[in-house]
């Protein structure tokens, strides 16, 4: 039996206690977890469930708050429970709790697949965003390109910029230049955009502000009479240029900013027949090229007496007569792209199917081989996130998450994109070119 003495000491503990759950409650500790889901638990206000419900409490009841506490609320579409004076949000099944709500990440557009991961404009199906049109309603679609403010298209005749994230129609677009004979390729640089069409006889690269070209018409960059234009490629200090003529094939270049002259890298030959060369490339003038900060590579679709020959290199610094020959296996190379201080490629596989590589832009050489995916991948595209590239013949747009390669085929992102090419990147979508349309897909 307790004394009058242990009684007094019980209670004055119990009140001391009592007050200082209610009074002194401190904020629980960086790695205090919230359960949600009923077993699974996440960090509050970390993006993968965060608060979803305010206040503190009393033992086990979220009702017995005196004046010093604030009650417990519930997350919407959720419950809340007092557990030993702290407030615990929970989601039942399949509910995930996200920034103070139970939502259903399988179907959520703003919470795809994860907390935060939001679909943009498209749909959220079997967790993973659904593709959708960020431009449609043209007859051909030439090339795209990503800038700041939205996705540049070279379409038609017409170069034109879709700023709105739910997509745009072709009457919907902002035209930055219309009425372009023979528009072909399109890329951007800065705040402006490089295309090349024709005049007559001329091959014309035309530059313009991605807002708009002026009142006055495009600055014209270079011009060309009977030297056809294959690619204009902005890399991060040049925009480069390949041309082919009756000698054989050439790349200029202009240095950014200015670009007010063209510098040769691969010069024009001075003299012969190209086309009675045993040793002349397949592919002229070149399609498939990369510019890096100190090289550019480029495909050669074979030579005629050499198929081993199939990626070559060039130096940007000076004009480059010798090659540097880049060893594929006799594999042609499909697509090549630039980002921070790497060139990466596809080429077909060694047992079928198609490899991504990279290589070196200051020393180019050996390459190393990152993915594998089936034979048909048409381009690739590269940023912090990871490699992207797509595939023409599977219909797939598919994602390596570290530049450092990935086992197998990589995460699909979607399907039943047959016939796709040019694939590019802004800091939210994938974009990539149909041959009448421009679909795009959150990351």
């Amino acid at each position: 039996m307790l004394s009058r003495f242990a009684l007094g000491v019980t209670a004055s503990t119990f009140a001391f206690v009592l007050l200082a759950a209610c009074v002194g409650d401190d904020p629980p500790p960086s790695g205090a977890t919230t359960p949600q889901n009923g077993d699974a638990s996440s960090e509050p206000g970390n993006g993968d469930g965060g608060p979803g419900a305010v206040g503190n409490c009393e033992g086990d009841s979220i009702d017995a708050c005196g004046t010093s506490c604030t009650k417990c609320t519930a997350p919407a579409n959720g419950t809340v429970a007092c557990v030993d004076g702290a407030c615990q949000p929970k989601c039942s099944d399949p509910l995930t709790l996200c920034g103070g709500e139970c939502v259903n990440t399988t179907n959520s557009p703003s919470h795809c697949g994860k907390c935060d991961h939001s679909c943009g404009a498209g749909q959220c199906g079997a967790s993973a965003c659904q593709p959708f049109a960020a431009a449609s309603g043209f007859t051909e679609v030439h090339s795209i390109a990503s800038s700041p403010s939205g996705i540049v298209i070279s379409a038609d005749t017409t170069v034109s910029i879709c700023t709105d994230p739910k997509g745009c129609t072709a009457t919907s677009l902002s035209t930055i230049k219309a009425g372009v004979a023979r528009l072909n390729d399109v890329t951007v640089a800065g705040t402006d955009v490089f295309y090349n069409g024709n005049q007559g006889d001329f091959g014309i690269v035309y530059r313009c502000p991605v807002a708009g070209c002026p009142g006055t018409g495009p600055t014209v960059v270079d011009s060309v009479v009977n030297r056809t234009i294959g690619r204009v490629v902005a890399g991060p200090t040049d925009v480069l240029v390949t041309r082919y003529g009756g000698r054989g094939p050439y790349s200029q270049r202009c240095h950014l900013p200015e670009c007010s002259s063209m510098i040769d890298v691969r010069p024009e030959p001075a003299s012969g027949s190209y086309d009675a060369d045993p040793a002349r490339e397949l592919d002229t003038p070149s399609h498939t090229v990369s510019v890096g900060a100190v090289s550019t590579l480029w495909a050669t679709g074979s030579l005629y007496n050499d198929n081993y020959k199939q990626l070559r290199a060039c130096s940007l610094a000076t004009a480059c007569s010798t090659f540097i020959e880049i060893d594929t296996a006799a594999k042609p190379v499909t697509a090549l792209t630039y980002y921070d201080g790497k060139h990466y490629g596809a080429s077909y596989a060694e047992g079928g199917g198609n490899v991504i590589f990279s290589v070196s832009d200051a020393s180019p050489g050996a390459r190393t081989l990152l993915v594998g995916d089936a034979a048909g991948i048409t381009d690739v595209a590269v940023d912090a996130s990871g490699i992207y590239w797509v595939n023409g013949t599977t219909g797939k747009v598919l994602r390596c998450s570290t530049l450092t390669g990935c086992n197998g085929s990589g995460e699909t992102l979607a399907t039943g994109q047959n016939g796709a090419s040019r694939i590019r990147l802004d800091d939210k979508f994938v974009y990539w070119m149909l041959p009448t349309s421009v679909m795009k897909v959150a990351k």
